[in-house]
């Protein structure tokens, strides 16, 4: 019996080893692999060869961060960062999909999944909406979302040890975005600077990237200004590319006007706290955008 309790004690012993090895591990790489970015399945987009982008991966990609939809990997030069899509979610809620439920256990599964959209295979055609429909208001440069046979090199990517992993483009799932600044080092550095001329021009273009997705009748689930926005000098681009919708009802003035008042809600209540000449700023803004709307003026 001894034995046997020693045996049962050396097993659990050497376990918690091997699950702490793989946690700290985890933790170390931030979870990427290269399973993890690959599709077993493919997906009908299909975009031509562009030469201009080969020559872009052309360059080694370093580990930057992890997010909900993908592994960040930013270009040598800084200019640009590569997103490698975490199929092994989409593996995961595409079996939850399937799994047959117990009529009872239907709303749970349901609610389950909406909680995690942005993880869900949908994800996918959003980023298709925002290359075709929203491709400058993303900083997107391409998108690759099917096999190809198109690239002649491999590209080099350097995980979160320093270790290098070449990857086949024309089988990897990857969106080229432009490198912007994001919001919380912008707006200090203007607060820092009193610029505040500045910082209603990044307004107003919050403002209009808002509007145009309204009038391309475009909808966005999860519009964090703070977290899913970026700025290429003082435009405002969205570098968030899981939260698109089709949503033509959006092209009408007072859906607008309420979808740029709830998107801009929790950025009008940051801003008046710091400054409340611009949060006036903001209301003004979305007012003098909603007026051009109704003239067929444009906001540029």
């Amino acid at each position: 019996m001894r034995r046997i309790l020693k045996k049962i004690a050396t097993s659990i012993l050497v376990l918690g080893c091997l699950v702490g090895v793989e946690r700290f591990c985890h933790r170390q790489t931030r979870g990427f692999t290269i399973q993890a970015i690959s599709s077993d399945s493919p997906y009908d987009f299909l975009q031509p060869h562009v030469p201009e982008v080969e020559a872009l991966l052309a360059q080694p990609f370093y580990f930057l961060a992890s997010g909900g939809q993908s592994y960040v990997f930013i270009s040598q030069d800084g200019s640009i960062v590569l997103k490698l899509f975490k199929h092994h979610h989409m593996r995961l809620w595409k079996w939850l999909h399937q799994l047959p439920l117990p009529h009872a256990f239907e709303s749970v599964r349901q609610q389950f999944l909406e909680k995690r959209l942005h993880q869900s295979p949908q994800f996918l055609e959003s980023c298709q909406i925002a290359y075709q429909s929203f491709r400058e208001r993303t900083g997107l440069i391409y998108l690759h979302l099917n096999k190809t046979t198109h690239f002649r090199n491999h590209v080099l990517l350097v995980d979160n040890l320093g270790i290098v992993h070449p990857i086949d483009p024309n089988t990897t799932d990857f969106a080229l975005q432009r490198k912007g600044v994001l919001p919380h080092r912008k707006f200090k550095q203007l607060l820092e600077r009193h610029d505040l001329e500045s910082f209603k021009r990044c307004i107003d273009s919050i403002v209009t990237l808002i509007f145009e997705r309204c009038q391309q009748g475009i909808g966005d689930r999860d519009l964090n200004i703070r977290r899913n926005l970026a700025f290429l000098g003082e435009q405002a681009i969205e570098i968030d590319l899981g939260s698109y919708t089709h949503a033509p009802h959006l092209k009408e003035p007072e859906q607008c006007r309420a979808e740029l008042i709830e998107k801009t809600k929790k950025f009008h209540h940051w801003l008046y706290i710091r400054n409340p000449e611009l949060a006036q700023h903001l209301l003004q803004q979305i007012e003098h955008a909603l007026i051009k709307h109704d003239r067929g003026q444009s906001l540029i």
